[in-house]
């Protein structure tokens, strides 16, 4: 009866998973429909990846489409995520 419910549990995490990739997939490719510059997507979850997806293109003269693993220039904007990571880093003491 155990092993029946852990089997369950399992399964319907699975499938929880599934649906929230597809979701997320209809959302974020609604408002990338024109093939135009886009971005790249990751979540991840208590050390656990929920979803990584690339939209658009990363050269659209090449259509050259992003990947989870594109490089994006963030110059200047790196500043914002460095202090918003030693924020997080400080209130972990």
């Amino acid at each position: 009866m155990r092993f029946i419910l852990l089997l369950c549990i399992f399964l319907t995490q699975d499938i929880l998973g599934q649906s929230l990739k597809k979701s997320l997939d209809s959302t974020i490719s609604h408002h990338f429909a024109g093939k135009e510059a886009g971005g790249a997507f990751l979540i991840i979850e208590n050390t656990k990846l929920l979803y990584e997806k690339g939209f658009g293109f990363a050269d659209i003269s090449q259509k050259l489409a992003n990947t989870p693993f594109t490089n994006f220039r963030l110059a200047s904007m790196s500043k914002q995520f460095t202090a918003a990571a030693i924020v997080l880093l400080e209130k972990k003491d």
